[in-house]
C-alpha cells in the first residue's frame, strides 16, 4: 500500500512539473513574435519603380518595430543622449527644425542639417553630396562621427546585447538573438524605408483629386 501510494505520488509530481514546464515555454514562445508579418511599401500613383538602394530582403512587422526603437534610442550615441531622432524630429516631417546645423554628442554641431527622411524607397543615393549609395550603410557615418553621434558600431551593439527587450526583438525579427552590425542596419533601413509621403496638395492635384488656388498655381 505504502508502495503504491509513492507510486501514485510520484506519477503526479511528474505530470504537475511536465505541465509546468509546459507552461513556461508556452509563455517564452508568445512573448516573442514570430518572423511572419510581412510588409509592402505600396508604390503611389504616379510614383516611379522603388530604387534598388537596399539588400532586398524582406520588410516585416517585427524588422520595422526594431528599427523604430533603434532610431529613438539614444544609447546609439556616445552620451546616451543623441538618437538618430534627435536630428531627424518626427514633429517636423522627420528634419532638424530650427537649427543652421544639427547638434551632436557633447554639445556640438554636425558641419550641415539634416534632411528629411521621406520617401527614401525612391533615392539612388544619400546626403546632401549623394555620397552613400546603400540605405543599410547611411546610418553609419552618424553613428560614428565624433561631433554627430561619437561612438564605435561595437559599443552600440555591446549595450543593445545586454538588454533584454532588444534580444527579444532581434530574435523576432530574424529568427534568434544574435544582434550583429548587418541586422541593426537592417532593422533601421526597415523603418525608414516605410516612411512613404504620397497625399500632399501636390500629390493630390497631380492625381486629378483636387486643384490649386490662383495663388498655389
Amino acid at each position: 500500500m505504502v508502495t503504491m501510494k509513492k507510486t501514485s505520488f510520484t506519477i503526479w509530481l511528474t505530470l504537475v512539473l511536465s505541465i509546468f514546464a509546459w507552461m513556461i515555454e508556452s509563455c517564452k514562445k508568445n512573448d516573442v513574435k514570430q518572423y511572419n508579418s510581412p510588409l509592402t511599401i505600396g508604390i503611389p500613383q504616379g510614383f516611379p519603380p522603388i530604387a534598388d538602394n537596399y539588400g532586398n530582403y524582406p520588410i516585416t512587422q517585427e524588422g520595422f518595430d526594431l528599427g523604430r526603437k533603434l532610431f529613438y534610442d539614444g544609447r546609439l550615441s556616445s552620451d546616451g543622449m543623441v538618437s538618430c531622432a534627435s536630428c531627424h524630429e518626427q514633429y517636423a516631417g522627420f528634419v532638424s527644425n530650427d537649427h543652421n546645423l544639427s547638434h551632436g554628442v557633447n554639445n556640438q554641431h554636425s558641419t550641415r542639417n539634416t534632411p528629411g527622411l521621406a520617401n527614401l524607397a525612391w533615392y539612388s543615393n544619400f546626403h546632401w553630396d549623394g555620397g552613400v549609395e546603400q540605405l543599410e550603410a547611411e546610418p553609419l557615418t552618424h553613428i560614428t562621427l565624433p561631433n554627430e553621434m561619437g561612438e564605435t558600431v561595437e559599443n552600440v551593439l555591446q549595450k543593445l546585447r545586454q538588454d533584454e527587450d532588444y534580444r527579444k526583438k532581434f530574435k523576432a525579427a530574424f529568427g534568434n538573438e544574435d544582434i550583429n552590425e548587418k541586422r541593426m542596419l537592417m532593422a533601421l533601413t526597415q523603418f525608414t524605408l516605410m516612411m512613404v509621403s504620397a497625399n500632399s496638395k501636390y500629390d493630390q492635384v497631380k492625381n486629378g483629386t483636387n486643384s490649386f488656388t490662383a495663388a498655389e498655381q
